[in-house]
């Protein structure tokens, strides 16, 4: 039974096709003036091509298309649907191919490209070839952005990077190389996980997920306390390679299902909350306690965001507030901002026994919201 949407040149496309499928948007000239389209599109059992589900988002009627199973665009499906006069002196797909720009379509689909060729063969760089879509709606602010929020929210990243290695500098004068690194691998987990939200490709997906993974393989290998070394590793060296080794795996394991890397990644962190109990339990420093206490605060509301935005996005969007993936960004770097001082005062209490760690906070102890960072003194006392 077909469908009666309200926009007959894009909708009744795809009712053809067996598509259970609701619109709106403008007339005439759709593929032209490219209009806005509120769509839901949910491909029948047994289709087959590579179909995409959407959940409601804004799009052009162009980006939709090109995303279609190949079977949804033949010339059945052309003449039954009373194309608008734009489209009846090519075929459909001619106007479709033509209209497309080189970021909706990736380096697979050009001008040159037959339609069929354009549509059988997407590319991991094109728009929305993720296998993960979060819960914003694309395009709805922007034609260029698929989710704007989710995308201006990793400007946290840029922040979190210089504010460490500034408010750090002190270690970094006696040990350089770890915070360098991190900070760097962060500042790129800011610029992969914008890039993927931005066009929701399958590259920016795997770019964003595997930076995580290469961020926590080094500040594991420099960081890790070899009091907590298993008894096959004798050396730091030995841990580097272990490190390197489970990581390139690991590597090649997320291509196998990459919807699941991102429990994967956050799986970690309670590893991490386990290694800073331990530590804390022999401690006696109030201020690295209520550290501590402050960072598990924040990763809670960030997972508990995450979680939110993955799990419960019929109910945010029942309410039109599908943001929190956006906090979740702010959310993980205001952890991170606690997280990576705390490590830093355990590294120094181990590595460089010759100091003493000391927190303090930026801008002064009397602010009521503070961002902490290690100073060391002579002599060490242990903690």
């Amino acid at each position: 039974m077909k469908s009666e949407p309200s926009n007959p040149s894009v909708c009744h496309l795809f009712a053809s096709c067996g598509c259970d499928l609701s619109c709106s948007g403008k007339q005439p000239a759709w593929i032209k003036e490219r209009p806005s389209l509120t769509v839901e599109v949910h491909p029948p059992v047994g289709l087959s091509g590579q179909s995409r589900s959407f959940r409601r988002a804004h799009l052009s009627p162009v980006t939709l298309l090109c995303f279609l199973p190949l079977n949804c665009l033949g010339r059945e499906a052309e003449e039954a649907v009373g194309a608008p006069p734009c489209c009846t002196s090519k075929g459909l797909l001619d106007i479709v191919v033509d209209q497309l720009t080189p970021l909706q379509t990736g380096s697979f689909c050009s001008r040159t490209s037959s339609p069929h060729e354009c549509l059988r063969m997407p590319s991991i760089f094109s728009y929305q070839s993720a296998e993960v879509d979060w819960c914003e709606g694309n395009f709805e602010r922007s034609a260029v952005i698929a989710e704007y929020y989710n995308t201006i929210s990793n400007v946290s990243f840029f922040v979190l990077s210089p504010a460490l290695l500034y408010l750090n500098r002190q270690y970094c004068q006696k040990k350089a190389v770890p915070l360098y690194f991190v900070s760097g691998l962060l500042l790129l987990v800011g610029v992969f996980s914008m890039y993927f939200h931005m066009t929701l490709s399958y590259m920016g997906q795997l770019l964003d997920e595997l930076s995580i993974l290469w961020t926590l393989a080094v500040a594991y290998s420099f960081w890790y306390p070899q009091a907590y070394f298993p008894k096959c590793i004798k050396t730091r060296r030995h841990f580097f390679w272990l490190t390197g080794i489970t990581t390139v795996i690991s590597t090649l394991m997320s291509f196998i299902k990459p919807t699941l890397n991102a429990y994967a990644l956050n799986c970690i962190a309670f590893h991490l909350l386990y290694l800073t109990w331990r530590e804390l339990k022999k401690c006696n420093d109030k201020r690295v306690h209520r550290m501590a206490a402050v960072m598990v605060m924040w990763w809670a509301l960030a997972i508990t965001s995450w979680i939110s935005d993955r799990w419960l996005c019929w109910l945010w969007q029942a309410i039109n507030f599908p943001y929190f993936h956006s906090f979740w960004h702010v959310l993980i770097a205001m952890s991170l901002l606690y997280c990576c001082p705390l490590v830093i005062y355990f590294d120094v209490s181990y590595e460089m026994p010759s100091f003493k760690p000391k927190l303090e906070y930026w801008p002064s102890d009397s602010w009521p919201v503070v961002v902490p960072y290690v100073t060391l003194e002579e002599p060490h006392k242990q903690c």
